[in-house]
């Protein structure tokens, strides 16, 4: 009696701890990786700033919104490497890397301008930045299937959307283009780029809320990108609408801890 009791408490574990792993929507801790060039020094946020500045400007992108898409991405980590592979401060997958020139996607002063580069390609091919953003995370193929055949973008897809731009993607599908929102409005792009990326949230520990940009002006950054699997999508229709309602709510909610606690 007592070893089928401990059998059953056993398995009970296990089911709660398998549940509350896929419930709590927690990315996998970050993974590092050396730059292929390490006798380099680690890049400064300065830097980094200015880099963001001086290739959204070459390539016509909204540099408060490039700014905001490479924090999702890394939180300006040039290290930095996703549970699928995805690497350095932009995260490049090594074959998006490969197609686009990029030697060291981990050398920041490669990765940003090849970065921009590739966002600007994909704002022609969908004519506005929030597609191209999507795009960006999801790939070019997983937005044209969405906009040819409808149905839903990944779940994360449409989080770093939202995150990155403040709108939801069926937004930029209509045809509306990014509306400008400063870092912030006090503050000129350079400082403002700094000081977004030096505040951290003092009250969590999870990677949830860390790097949650602090202005109110500033959609923030929930989670790095993990360009991971969306099991929602595999799921039957009606239960994808429960599921994407049930996490609107969640980031709702979300939202407004991070800006209590920034």
């Amino acid at each position: 009696m007592t070893i089928a009791v401990l059998a059953v408490a056993s398995i009970l574990h296990a089911a709660v701890g398998v549940f509350a792993a896929f419930a709590a929507d927690e990315p996998a801790p970050p993974i590092h990786a050396p730059s292929l060039s390490p006798d380099k020094p680690a890049p400064t946020v300065n830097r980094i700033c200015q880099l963001i500045e001086a290739n959204a400007e070459a390539h016509g992108i909204p540099k408060d919104f490039f700014a905001r898409l490479i924090w999702k991405e890394s939180r300006f980590d040039h290290n930095a490497v996703s549970p699928v592979g995805a690497q350095g401060i932009a995260q490049f997958m090594p074959y998006t890397a490969k197609e686009r020139g990029l030697v060291d996607p981990f050398d920041v002063e490669q990765a940003i301008p090849a970065s921009a580069g590739f966002l600007r390609d994909l704002k022609d091919a969908f004519g506005n930045w929030g597609l191209a953003a999507a795009a960006y995370n999801a790939g070019a193929g997983r937005v044209s299937s969405w906009m040819r055949t409808g149905g839903f973008l990944p779940l994360e897809t449409e989080d770093y959307v939202l995150d990155i731009t403040g709108a939801p993607a069926d937004d930029f599908a209509a045809g509306q283009e990014v509306v400008n929102r400063p870092l912030d409005p006090k503050l000129g792009f350079h400082d403002a780029c700094r000081s977004s990326a030096l505040q951290r949230s003092p009250c969590h520990g999870s990677s949830r809320n860390l790097g949650a940009y602090s202005s109110p002006e500033i959609s923030a950054a929930a989670s790095p990108s993990t360009n991971g699997t969306d099991y929602a999508s595999n799921l039957p229709p009606f239960l994808q609408g429960t599921i994407r309602l049930s996490a609107a709510f969640a980031r709702q909610s979300a939202g407004a801890e991070s800006m209590r606690c920034a």
